[in-house]
């Protein structure tokens, strides 16, 4: 399973909460996926359609137990297998990580990587 800090359990609830106040909708997820791309192969994606959260779940999703606000599709979660979701802030600006033991090699950038 994916693991998740408290930084990120924490961003995840403050974005929920925050699309919740603009329509009153409660049904917001944050989705995770691996994703074909990059010059080393996958790459991380946080955002659906130009979201930052997603209003469906899938048959296929499965919901992380420790964060019920956050989803990943089966497919992914094989790739993020023992891997932990961090939220950095800092100076240059503030995001999701994710510290995969999985991953043989990134690319320079370090955007994209290879399992």
């Amino acid at each position: 399973m994916l693991k998740i800090t408290d930084k990120a359990l924490s961003r995840i609830r403050e974005l929920i909460e925050s699309e919740k106040n603009k329509d009153g909708t409660q049904n917001y997820y944050l989705r995770v996926e691996v994703i074909g791309g990059g010059c080393s192969g996958y790459q991380y994606k946080f955002l659906i359609e130009g979201r930052k959260l997603d209003a469906k779940i899938d048959s296929r999703d499965l919901i992380h137990q420790k964060c019920p606000d956050l989803i990943v599709d089966n497919v992914s979660m094989t790739m993020l297998k023992d891997s932990t979701m961090d939220f950095i802030d800092e100076l240059g600006g503030s995001y999701f990580a994710i510290d995969n033991p999985n991953i043989k090699s990134k690319c320079g950038c370090g955007n994209s990587f290879s399992i």
